[in-house]
């Protein structure tokens, strides 16, 4: 293989940077977004040939939807947001907790207090099993704060929270 122009590659990066934004943009609006879909455009293998780890293929689908949603920041923390549970559910707390606060860092802007609980619940999650309980404590309060002003709709994940609850007392 050549090497492409410089021209050429920024213009292809950015035609498929478009394809990408227009692809998800539409499965967040329509609700049919599921974060493997990423895994498609992260590319299949390494350099080397050998497959990527989960964690490889989630960082570097991170890394793209930060590019191709920059000027859109709702929607970039809102994919961010997938991700980021995806790494709590693999558990790297690590990898989950900047991309949890990312979200929350526009969360006035997505104006989706629902949302808000749940991230804040997993990133609660995420804070107390990398050791900080204080924060943690906060987080879990400030969700439950939001699922108590209607108990009964949301009494599953009320539920669930006293886990965390009671591991922090």
């Amino acid at each position: 293989d050549l090497p492409r122009p410089r021209g050429e590659t920024s213009h292809r990066q950015a035609q498929h940077g478009r394809r990408f934004r227009k692809e998800h943009l539409g499965e967040l609006k329509r609700g049919t977004f599921r974060p493997e879909h990423l895994a498609l455009h992260a590319g299949q293998h390494a350099r080397d040939g050998e497959p990527l780890t989960a964690k490889q293929v989630l960082d570097q689908a991170a890394a793209r939807v930060q590019d191709s949603f920059a000027d859109d920041p709702a929607t970039d923390a809102q994919v961010l947001k997938a991700l980021g549970e995806l790494h709590f559910y693999l558990g790297d707390y690590s990898a989950a907790e900047p991309l949890l606060r990312h979200w929350l860092a526009f969360d006035a802007a997505i104006a989706d207090p629902v949302a808000g609980a749940d991230v804040r619940f997993t990133l609660a999650e995420t804070v107390h099993r990398m050791g900080n309980p204080d924060e943690a404590r906060a987080l879990l309060e400030q969700a439950q704060a939001f699922w108590n002003t209607d108990p009964e709709r949301h009494a599953d994940v009320l539920l669930t929270s006293r886990a965390l609850q009671a591991r922090l007392q």
